[in-house]
């Protein structure tokens, strides 16, 4: 049986983080132990595993609200290596 899709709901409003500090990690990290559980996928140069690149995990802890955590990768439309902001 599918999930039924409810059209008529609200939109959810998004609250978006960027995880380029170390002070933003310490942040995620603490709102991910006070969580029940949280979702995470990783963003990549491509869609074949085994070669393409990570260039990011995006983390989610509730509807809404959503980390995005870069990683340094080369040959990604000419990125460079991400670098942490020291906070």
């Amino acid at each position: 049986m599918r999930p039924q899709l409810h059209r008529d709901t609200a939109p959810v409003k998004i609250d978006y983080h960027l995880v380029n500090t170390a002070e933003a990690l310490d942040t995620l990290v603490t709102r991910l132990k006070e969580a029940p559980t949280f979702a995470f996928d990783t963003e990549t140069t491509g869609t074949r595993p085994m070669i393409d690149q990570l260039v990011g995990i995006s983390v989610c802890p509730a509807i809404g609200e959503s980390y995005y955590i870069p990683v340094g990768t080369r040959g990604c439309c000419n990125c460079r290596n991400y670098r942490w902001k020291q906070s």
